[in-house]
């Protein structure tokens, strides 16, 4: 107990040391009153640099006010109005400045263009004045006389000069004698007549189109027959134009087609030679449409060279190109629509194991696309559909 109370005292005393000078000196160092105290003096604090920063600021606007007042003295003095007068009036003053100040400028850069202008102008005129010195003294004009009629002058006088050459380049008659002079004023003279007689037959002529053009009569019969023509001229112009469109529609039509069909007909001709060639053993290397008159025919290639018609072949031949055709067919449809599946009812019996062998592998390559069922009361077939597909279902019908 000795030891806190020295502990206080000494607290006590270093508290006295510390608020001396200060609004805590010879106050009791209480808890709550302190905080108090100690809140108060931070708000002061806060207040007196509020206070100072409004000082500075009010200080810092009398200045611009009074920089402004100035300022806006010395405007007046220079336009030579009283002090205190509105500030309306300046404004107004200063637009219509601005606005000379702008128009002076335009006339400014018209007047500076102008010179130019004129600078060009006289530049062209001693130019031109040159070029008429030079043409003058070409001409052998004297300056000071009219030069436009000097200029008429030397035309026409080469105009004489043309004239007088021509008529040095005719031959003289001076070397004839009367009677050839003679001669020639007879032929002249025949000519003459020939040329009279001409004259009348045209003459003649001229009066037999004028009276039959007057015997068309003055009344609207021409003109009706002439605006028939142009309608009937203009129907058939059009039923040309339509028939030419139609007859062009028609060629693309047949051309769209013609590739449309040579482009689907391609993939599916080469997927039934394929199979053809792989059903016949190799003994034909496929198939191919040849041009028979307006249309084309399908013809089944040999190995051995040539071409024959599907009549031309043999039964079990023409069963393995059908169904060539068929498994194409099948194949081709695949690629834009779900599949029936495919049912064949002993289509092998013209077929030997080998044929069949690679018939039901071409079935089985069809499987992949969709479903197929071949029917058949042979059982040896059964035998080669296990070998050829291995995958392939058999399933036997009760009687």
């Amino acid at each position: 107990q000795a030891t806190a109370q020295a502990e206080a005292e000494g607290w006590s005393a270093a508290w006295a040391q510390a608020a001396a000078g200060t609004p805590f000196a010879g106050q009791s160092p209480e808890p709550e009153g302190t905080g108090r105290m100690l809140d108060l003096l931070d708000r002061l604090r806060e207040t007196h640099a509020s206070l100072a920063g409004l000082t500075d600021r009010i200080g810092k606007m009398e200045a611009n006010v009074a920089r402004f007042r100035a300022a806006a003295a010395s405007v007046l003095a220079a336009l030579d109005l009283p002090e205190g007068a509105p500030w309306e009036p300046v404004l107004t003053r200063l637009r219509h400045a601005g606005q000379v100040e702008a128009e002076r400028a335009r006339l400014a850069a018209e007047l500076a263009a102008e010179e130019a202008a004129q600078a060009e102008d006289r530049r062209q005129e001693e130019a031109n004045r040159r070029r008429l010195a030079e043409l003058g003294a070409e001409l052998g004009w004297a300056e000071g006389s009219d030069l436009g009629l000097h200029v008429q002058n030397a035309c026409r006088a080469a105009v004489l000069r043309q004239e007088i050459a021509a008529l040095g380049d005719l031959e003289d008659p001076g070397g004839e004698d009367e009677a050839a002079l003679t001669a020639r004023a007879a032929d002249l003279a025949a000519e003459l007549d020939l040329c009279r007689e001409r004259a009348e037959e045209h003459h003649a002529a001229l009066v037999e189109a004028r009276r039959r053009v007057e015997a068309v009569g003055g009344d609207d019969q021409v003109a009706r027959i002439e605006a028939e023509r142009a309608n009937l001229l203009h129907g058939l112009r059009e039923e040309a134009r339509a028939h030419v469109a139609g007859r062009f529609g028609l060629a693309a039509l047949e051309t769209a087609l013609r590739r449309y069909r040579d482009s689907h007909r391609s993939a599916m001709l080469a997927r039934a030679s394929e199979a053809f060639r792989e059903l016949s053993r190799g003994a034909y290397r496929g198939l191919a449409a040849q041009p028979d008159g307006g249309q084309e025919v399908l013809v089944a290639l040999p190995e051995a060279g040539g071409a024959r018609l599907a009549t031309e072949l043999s039964k079990g031949t023409r069963f393995q190109l059908y169904l060539a055709l068929r498994i194409a067919g099948y194949h081709e449809l695949a690629k834009s629509r779900p599949m029936v599946p495919f049912v064949a009812d002993d289509i092998m019996e013209t077929f030997d194991d080998d044929r069949a062998a690679a018939a039901f592998a071409l079935l089985a390559g069809m499987s992949r696309a969709g479903q197929v069922i071949y029917l058949t009361h042979h059982r040896h077939l059964c035998e080669i559909a296990r070998a050829a597909c291995p995958q392939a279902r058999l399933m036997e019908l009760d009687p």
